[in-house]
């Protein structure tokens, strides 16, 4: 169903690509030093999803192929082993899971969304083109409790759900739904009141299906409000559409307004896409992004509340192989970033920000230094730890899922 990753898109705006072969050999390093979250390492796992309880305890979501279908499966780490939360979330025994999101109540709840879909025919993206629904489901008495699924059209193709959680336990959930040819996004946002989905944007966003216009994250403030963050094609009157910039910004009932009125790109003139974010104690955001120049970098800025600060330079020292970065705040509001960067081979890097610069938390995480990773999923304790886990290439057919956390020195397993 899945690629390897292989294909690292360097304009998505005009659909570039260079092609890297992968490598196969699995060179792995001391088992202390990571985690395996398989439930079968002979099989291909991909797109983790990660949050940390208030204890710092970590709750992954991913997919794997079980039976020739891949399924959504959740763990929980008890202290001493991973605990499985259930069996399988799939609905449809036929149907592949292609992407998963996982967020925690402030009582510890985990839920999780996730898509199914009916075939595993492939674009050039890796996206299946049959039709399928978006899922969400909530852990309670050891068992995974269905909410009705909030999928507009029975023909589209669910996709990208971002979840969140109120401060009343609601879930709170983002997510796009692909027209029959595959040619259209629609983009809804919609809130579980206790009894009904209701909703809060009806399609503001919605899209073609490039890369660019696809990048979004969802985060909820300490009033439940829904903030967002985007990437949008700039359009200048009389002159013509610009290239994608990125945004973040709340709901006012109609559309999506940029905090600051501007977008947050260092250069407006360059292309800007895969935005993420988290809220400080004061629901103000810390956003980073990945922008073209010489190449594609991750760069990073911070609402002061009325302006945006930008955090240092180039978090990956302007290399230009950057991709995916994903940012989370400690308690503090200190940021940590972790991205992919193409350094021989795709290595997952994490760097948090002290003083004036990015310093890197030792080297990259992979298991095995040749490997191709992708999808890094970071979360960050209260107490500053951070916690990631991602995908890493075994062999042409397979990846495994990994995690690792920061003692103060290196990168260990739990």
């Amino acid at each position: 169903m899945w690629k390897s990753a292989k294909w690292i898109i360097l304009g998505f705006g005009v659909f570039s690509a260079i092609f890297l072969i992968a490598s196969s050999s699995s060179s792995a390093q001391n088992s202390n030093s990571f985690t395996l979250l398989n439930n079968n390492a002979s099989a291909d796992a991909v797109r983790p999803s990660l949050v940390l309880e208030r204890s710092g305890t970590p709750v992954v979501a991913w997919i794997e192929s079980l039976n020739g279908v891949y399924q959504a499966f959740v763990k929980r780490w008890n202290g001493k082993a991973w605990q499985t939360l259930g069996a399988s979330l799939n609905r449809d025994a036929k149907f592949n899971v292609f992407n998963v999101s996982i967020a925690i109540s402030r009582d510890d709840i985990p839920f999780v969304s996730w898509t199914e879909r009916s075939n595993i025919n492939e674009g050039f993206d890796g996206k299946g083109k049959g039709p399928g629904k978006v899922y969400v489901a909530r852990w309670a008495n050891n068992t995974w409790n269905m909410y009705p699924s909030p999928t507009k059209k029975e023909n589209s193709a669910g996709d990208l759900p971002s979840l969140q959680v109120d401060s009343k336990g609601f879930p709170v959930l983002a997510w796009s739904e692909l027209t029959p040819d595959f040619n259209a996004d629609s983009y809804f946002v919609e809130r579980w009141n206790g009894s009904k989905w209701v909703g809060i944007d009806p399609g503001s966003l919605s899209s073609d299906i490039s890369h660019a216009s696809r990048s979004r994250e969802l985060a909820v403030n300490s009033r439940d409000e829904p903030i967002l963050a985007w990437s949008l094609q700039r359009y200048i009157q009389d002159v013509g559409p610009q290239d994608f910039n990125v945004f973040v910004g709340g709901w006012d009932g109609q559309r999506w307004l940029p905090l600051g009125g501007t977008s947050l790109n260092i250069n407006q003139e360059r292309y800007a896409a895969q935005p993420s974010f988290d809220l400080d104690k004061n629901d103000y955001p810390t956003i980073t992004w990945l922008e073209a120049s010489l190449g594609f970098n991750v760069f990073a800025k911070r609402w002061n509340g009325k302006t945006w600060d930008r955090l240092g330079g180039s978090i990956n020292n302007d290399t230009g192989l950057a991709s995916t970065p994903k940012l989370r705040l400690d308690s503090s509001g200190t940021p940590f970033v972790a991205w992919v960067e193409n350094a021989g081979s795709l290595k997952v890097m994490v760097a948090k920000f002290v003083g004036n610069t990015w310093q890197k938390l030792g080297t990259h995480l992979n298991v095995d230094a040749k490997a191709y990773s992708s999808a890094p999923s970071l979360a960050v304790s209260s107490s500053g730890v951070p916690v990631v886990t991602w995908s890493e290439e075994i062999t042409l057919t397979q990846q495994r899922i990994y995690v690792r956390q920061w003692n103060g020195k290196e990168w260990v397993g739990l």
